[in-house]
Parts: C-alpha cells; structure tokens; sequence
C-alpha cells in the first residue's frame, strides 16, 4: 500500500483541483463545474477519482460541500450538489427464501466476484424467480456507450446532456417480455450511485424502443445471502424519480449445517478469549466477511480511513469491525498500527465457497465462551436475539471479566452493548443449522 490511504490520496487531488480550477467557486455562481478527464488527470488518474459507487466513498473535499459527480461523457464530468444516491433498505427482518446453491462444480469452487455471484442467481434459478419470467438468460455485459440524453435531476435547476458516457453493466438478463438491468455488489453496502442503473436504463429504452420493458435491479451478495431489489423510475427523464418496486432475499441452504454437526461443534473445545483486542461489538457476521473481502480485493492490505469509506461506517464502527476481526483471528495489524491485513485464517474465509465459509465461521463464532452459554441456555427457546439471551451474556462476560479474561469492559451499558454483538453472532449461527 501507498503511505497514504485512498481516501487520503483521493481528498488531496481533489483539493488541488479545486484551487486550481477553482470548483466550489463555479457551484456556486453556475450551479455546476464541469472538468475534463484530461485536467483530472493532471493529480491523479481519472478513473480513481470519479468512481465513487456509494456515498460513503466520497472524501471529505467532496461530501462536505454535498457534491457528487456525474458524467457527461467518456472524457467530461459534471460536479454539483447532485441528489446523486440513493440509500438501500433494510434486509434485516424481510423474509429470506432458501435455494439449493450450483451444482456445477466451476461455480461451487467459485471466487468472490459480482461475476460469479450474478452466474450462481442465473444458474439456480433465482433470475426467473425474483423476474417471474422464464427462462431468464444472460444477453448482455461489460462496458459500452451510452447514448444521448438528457434528465433532470434534483439539486440542479437545468437539464443535464450526456453523448456517448461510458456505462457498464454487470448484467443484461432478457426474459421474453423484459430485459433487467443489473448491478451487483458482492459486498453489504448502504447506498448506491443512482447512475448506475439510471444511465443504463436510459441508453436502452432507447435502444429497444419500447419493444420489450427495462427493469432496472440492484442486487447484493453478502456471504451466502443474495438480496434483489427492483426499480423504476417514474419519470423517465427524471433521475431522481427512483422508486422501489419489489424486493427479496435468498439464502444458499447449501451453507446450513445438518444439526449433529452443530451439536459436534456445541461439544468443541471453548476458545481462549483474544487478548489485547477490546472485546467486540460488531453485530453482522455478514459484514465482518464483507470487511475481510475488502481487505483481499484492496490488494491485501487496508488503512482504517478505507474500510470506513468501503462498509458504510464512520470511523467508530470502522474501529469496532476491524477489532471483531482481529478478535476472531481474520485481521492482523501491522506493528505501527496503520494498517490491516489478513491472516491466514481470514484468507481461507475469503477463498472459501459459501458452505466451506460457513463451517469456518461457525467454528470459530461457537468456540467463544459467551457465544457458547447463549447457545447451550438459548438456543431452544428462540431463533432471534431477545433480552433473556443478552442477559445470559451479560452473565457470561462478567464472569470473564472477574476471572481477569477481559478488561477495559467496565460500565453496564458497555457490558449490555458487548452481549448484544455475542447474542447477534449466536442468532448467526442458528440461522445456519438445516
């Protein structure tokens, strides 16, 4: 890694273009600036400065002012106070269907990718069952041209041109009446750059000229969990007419366990309490193996600064995930304490298909002693986090604080916070026996 974060690199180039080309001065007089790829370039390569692809990876020079970035074409780029993203909802409680993971053996030994994920959703037939149309079937990929258009789009008064900008779809799935437009993540994030689904669904209404409907999809892979999401936009010349129209949540039940090996794991050894990680209070396994997906695809090593930009969190729950990691084994730290990395263990997480990931984590989470007394008192009596099953934490935390197993875990709202992350991991683990 460069000394410097992304972030860091990115906030200082945008910084000297906007004394250079003063930016903030035009948005203020014209409503917008407009820059070419060639003046971008000039502080660092285009493409790494104008891919933001959700709003918390916009550095400081950029979010504070409230600007976002649009393309106008493959070399001029607009920079207002776009209404320019939009946020995702929350799964959390929404009902999760179960389906049979690939049996082809190129996608079971598959890597983390949108690519292979988005193959896994046409293979199994999660398309034809989110599109209620079949057969679904890939048509189209990669980047292209957009065509020419114009829009309107909130926190700007006048219409927007776009000629020939660069778009990229991770997918084009055509059934016999629609073709669906997706991006995929294959990563948890919180929000999205309306763009991505906005330029692709213009370039190919007008492309098809009405003779099929485009259906615009977000979808995002976090572990063994697929989530759709379906859009419109009601005003097709509006680009902040974003509306959600359906939505649904599959699970791989490849990636449960049968129960006797769930007991098997129950009878394990407990594992020592790490020391010299604050005790966690990071509650989405699921993230955690996001964060650890991250730190692969970031060329093996991340600064705290990067992973607050990538998972949707301040710097606080930054702090709180890298630590859940290190707690668990997956994360290491560099002796200055600058950057993270992973182990060995957070690699085989990462390379590891969705079921082999599993058996993994849940290894790992059912060896901790508080997870473990959640499990054995609570597992009978409920599949969801509840107040008797942070109670049985708080009891197993403070007995490990008295036998000196934890420290620095000293109020009672810290201890119920600490008990609520280990209840969420043994909610996790249920989730996953068959």
């Amino acid at each position: 890694m460069n000394p410097e974060s992304t972030q860091g690199t990115n906030q200082t180039a945008w910084l000297r273009l906007d004394q250079k080309y003063d930016i903030l001065g035009q948005v203020r007089r014209e409503g917008i600036a407009t820059l070419t790829a060639k003046q971008i370039i000039e502080y660092r390569e285009t493409r790494l400065l104008t891919k933001i692809g959700e709003r918390s990876e916009l550095p400081p020079f950029l979010a504070e002012n409230r600007l976002a970035i649009l393309p106008l074409s493959r070399t001029r780029f607009a920079i207002g106070q776009f209404d320019a993203f939009h946020d995702l909802p929350d799964f959390k409680n929404d009902e999760v269907k179960l389906i049979r993971d690939s049996q082809l053996l190129t996608l079971q030994l598959r890597p983390n990718s949108e690519a292979t994920s988005l193959l896994v959703a046409l293979d199994t037939g999660m398309f034809d069952e989110f599109l209620e149309e079949k057969p679904a079937r890939l048509g189209t990929m990669g980047r292209m041209g957009s065509g020419d258009f114009t829009f309107a789009v909130g926190g700007y008064q006048q219409e927007i041109e776009v000629s020939g900008s660069q778009i990229e779809i991770d997918a084009g799935i055509e059934t016999p009446a629609s073709i669906a437009l997706v991006e995929a993540k294959s990563t948890e994030v919180g929000s999205f750059l309306v763009r991505q689904l906005y330029y692709p669904y213009r370039t190919w209404a007008q492309k098809i000229a009405n003779r099929k409907r485009v259906r615009p999809i977000f979808l995002t892979v976090s572990n063994d969990k697929f989530r759709f999401i379906e859009y419109e936009f009601t005003e097709p010349g509006v680009y902040s007419s974003i509306r959600e129209v359906r939505r649904c949540s599959y699970q791989l039940s490849d990636s449960k366990v049968p129960e006797s090996s769930f007991r098997a794991l129950l009878a394990a050894p407990i594992a020592e309490v790490t020391r010299g990680v604050p005790y966690p209070q990071a509650d989405s396994i699921d993230r955690i193996v996001s964060l650890l997906i991250f730190i692969s695809e970031s060329d093996g090593s991340v600064f705290k600064e990067d992973v607050a930009a990538q998972q949707v969190f301040v710097k606080r729950q930054a702090d709180y995930y890298i630590n859940a990691a290190r707690y668990l084994g997956f994360v290491k730290e560099d002796p200055a304490g600058q950057t993270y990395s992973l182990t060995q263990i957070g690699i085989d997480v990462v390379e590891s298909g969705p079921s082999r990931r599993t058996g993994i984590l849940l290894q790992r989470i059912t060896a901790d002693p508080v997870v473990r007394q959640i499990l054995i008192e609570h597992r009978t009596t409920s599949t969801w986090i509840s107040s008797s099953a942070i109670n049985v934490g708080i009891a197993s935390i403070r007995g490990l604080i008295d036998d000196g197993k934890i420290q620095g875990v000293g109020e009672q709202s810290t201890i119920e916070r600490r008990a609520q992350t280990m209840a969420a991991w043994a909610n996790w683990s249920l989730e996953h026996i068959q």
